[in-house]
């Protein structure tokens, strides 16, 4: 699943789950900061034994199967397929069983267009879906095969979830900090200063993470 969801942000930030005037903001700073930290960080969070690669994997916004027994179509949307005869997304041949799974976070290497991190919907043996976040859509391309992909699987570390959380908390804040010193959102506040963007306090959180090559 993504860095953190809607519902793990209002907890941590502990505001009341009947309280959803906040939820479409929250929905979309979702993409944003999970993009901050991947780019501030360099560090895409991989787990390096799951992963498939190969230079016959496409990207298409819709992709339709045509059985060729019974004639039917079958149409898959934000879809990524692999036409190498010799590989099963759904198969790990070195670690049986390991292997790209519904839910998963996908990193997206080498692409012309999409390179990223995405969240899987679906597995089949020669198509993966991709569930969009707020925003995404957008940022997902028609692109044939001609370069050689990398996708291997994605696991943000647990603690990851509550540094989100205060930068989704910061920039909720954002549009009422005039004059002040600091600001806070359910029962968690920081401080900070005129300069910079996300706090001092927060970037250091990042930089535990942060990969330097």
């Amino acid at each position: 699943m993504p860095i953190i969801t809607k519902n793990q942000a209002k907890v941590l930030l502990q505001i009341p789950t009947d309280d959803v005037s906040l939820d479409d903001i929250i929905n979309k700073l979702i993409l944003p900061v999970q993009e901050f930290i991947y780019n501030y960080t360099n560090n895409p969070f991989i787990l390096p034994d799951i992963w498939a690669q190969g230079s016959l994997i496409s990207f298409h916004k819709k992709y339709t199967v045509i059985d060729p027994d019974t004639g039917q179509s079958k149409d898959y949307t934000y879809a990524i397929v692999d036409e190498d005869s010799q590989r099963d997304f759904t198969i790990n041949s070195q670690q049986p069983g390991n292997c790209f799974q519904s839910s998963m976070d996908l990193y997206v290497e080498n692409s012309r267009l999409n390179n990223g991190i995405f969240f899987i919907k679906t597995v089949d043996p020669k198509i993966i879906t991709l569930s969009m976040l707020d925003g995404q859509e957008e940022q997902f391309w028609d692109e044939p095969h001609f370069r050689f992909i990398v996708l291997t699987a994605v696991k943000f570390p647990k603690a990851l979830q509550f540094t989100a959380a205060k930068m989704i908390g910061h920039q909720l804040n954002k549009d009422f900090r005039a004059g002040k010193t600091s600001v806070h959102v359910g029962e968690w506040s920081e401080s900070y200063n005129s300069k910079g963007d996300y706090p001092a306090s927060l970037l250091r959180e990042l930089n535990n993470y942060r990969r330097l090559f």
